[in-house]
């Protein structure tokens, strides 16, 4: 507790300090494959900036579906994440998220995420590596969102610990523990393809510590383009897989269809970067 009343206070502080603020809001219309197989609307926000050798964002989602009047699909997601420079490719990070997902089997989930990423190459903004892995839109977006421009590119790797509680739907047997310990390991990537056309793609591993044994794989990749100084369009292959989820007993929410491990979700969004 005092650790996040530190962490608290310094975004506080340096929210004081920070410069501009760049916001990216984007909605979003999804076609689902997996566990909620469904078309559904979304939007996603996040801001970020950077003071001195601290940049801070903040971010959220939320999906919403329905299939033939019955609720296939609810999840959401909120969080914050600080980081510092410890020299030009190297910085260290605290990134906090609260999500939501009945379809992935877990009414709450909470993660603490510790971790230091290293950047190979290229110019990809801090405050934007926790974030869609395209979004934005003008120059002023393409920039703050990818960290590119014109003719260059990013590739970094990320390592974390991660301290995760969750509120099962369905506890498998035998049950496990709510509150996990994780090993995280992310890669990303992203170029420039042209002055108006971005690309870029991210995913991590998550392995749990401990009698859980569970293996979950998350990412992301897509293109960003700008249809105007102010918006964008934003098209995304989204994958999430979870070893352990075809062993849960009794069936996906308002559905007749038994767990399956890998969910995917094709998007296609209307973003605008302010």
């Amino acid at each position: 507790m005092k650790l996040l009343s530190l962490i608290a206070a310094l975004l506080i502080s340096g929210s004081a300090m920070a410069g501009d603020w760049s916001h990216n809001t984007a909605l979003n219309f999804i076609n689902n494959t997996g566990n909620s197989r469904v078309m559904n609307l979304g939007a996603t926000h996040d801001s970020s900036t950077s003071f001195g050798l601290w940049n801070t964002s903040i971010f959220g989602a939320y999906n919403y579906g329905e299939d033939d009047g019955f609720k296939t699909k609810s999840d959401w997601m909120a969080g914050f994440r600080l980081g510092r420079q410890l020299n030009p490719k190297t910085e260290v990070y605290l990134e906090e998220k609260f999500l939501g997902n009945k379809f992935e089997n877990y009414d709450f989930r909470w993660t603490n995420e510790i971790g230091v990423r290293y950047d190979f190459f290229g110019g990809m903004s801090k405050t934007a590596a926790a974030g869609p892995a395209v979004d934005g839109s003008a120059e002023k977006g393409m920039k703050a969102t990818t960290g590119l421009t014109y003719g260059n590119h990013f590739l970094y790797l990320k390592a974390a610990y991660q301290a995760a509680y969750e509120d099962a739907i369905i506890y498998a047997t035998p049950p496990v523990d709510k509150l996990r310990h994780n090993s995280v390991v992310g890669l990303g990537y992203g170029t420039m393809l042209t002055e108006t056309l971005a690309f870029a793609a991210n995913a991590d591993w998550i392995r749990t510590l401990g009698g859980d044994d569970r293996n979950i794989i998350e990412g992301r990749a897509g293109i960003q383009t700008k249809l105007s100084k102010l918006f964008g369009l934003k098209a995304e292959y989204v994958v999430s897989w979870n070893d352990q989820l075809d062993s849960v007993v009794g069936f996906v929410p308002n559905t007749n269809r038994a767990w399956e491990n890998f969910s995917s979700a094709y998007i296609v969004a209307l973003t605008a970067a302010y």
